[in-house]
């Protein structure tokens, strides 16, 4: 395998565990399972859902796809600095509150936050990159746009404070109103959607 080769096999790995990681969180917020509960219990859809290459066919599901390793390094990343994480995102869409944003739409930024807060080694456009392209497969427009927005304004913040010298942004110490609540009060504010939805979509994979 050509250098060529190596480099566009690890850039659609990193894809794939980036939309595994957002199916393994979104289980985990539909159903109230912790994260390391699901890996731990292999109780995580092995399904992949991928978007046909062309616009208006029938989706496409790969069967048996193994769990990336990268997919469990987002997925307990994003579960071990959730509370960070949620205290930039309400720093940063102060017009729409976390917990009301679409389930997905959240997740994908969280997971996009992660990357560019945590993992020095992905580059902050490829993180924004792959969490457009996640929300185009599996949110829509709107939400495309908007998480490209958000995104878009951490990444300018963080630029703006690297050229001024000040310290690196510290979501700890944010205000404690910022953060998102507990996860009943997130339950609770999407209760009539998730009743539509049953409880068998814990376990079913994004569509």
């Amino acid at each position: 395998m050509t250098g060529g080769q190596q480099g566009s096999s690890q850039r659609g790995s990193r894809s794939r565990a980036r939309r595994q990681a957002l199916q393994i969180l979104y289980q985990s917020e539909i159903s109230g399972v912790p994260v390391p509960k699901i890996l731990t219990d292999r109780t995580y859809s092995t399904v992949e859902v991928a978007p046909s290459a062309q616009e208006g066919a029938d989706e496409v599901l790969v069967d048996d796809v193994p769990l990336e390793d990268y997919a469990m390094t987002l997925a307990l990343g994003v579960h071990e600095h959730l509370k960070e994480i949620d205290r930039r995102l309400s720093d940063t869409s102060q017009n729409w509150k976390l917990y009301r944003m679409a389930t997905v739409d959240r997740n994908i930024l969280r997971l996009a936050v992660y990357e560019i807060s945590y993992c020095d080694e992905v580059p902050v456009a490829v993180a924004i990159n792959e969490a457009v392209e996640v929300a185009r497969a599996f949110a829509g427009d709107e939400s495309t746009k908007f998480i490209n927005g958000v995104l878009g304004t951490i990444a300018t913040q963080d630029a703006e404070q690297e050229q001024s010298g000040l310290p690196a942004f510290d979501p700890s110490k944010l205000p404690s109103d910022q953060v998102i609540g507990s996860v009943e009060d997130v339950v609770e504010d999407q209760a009539p959607a998730l009743a539509d939805e049953g409880s068998a979509v814990a376990q079913e994979p994004l569509a």
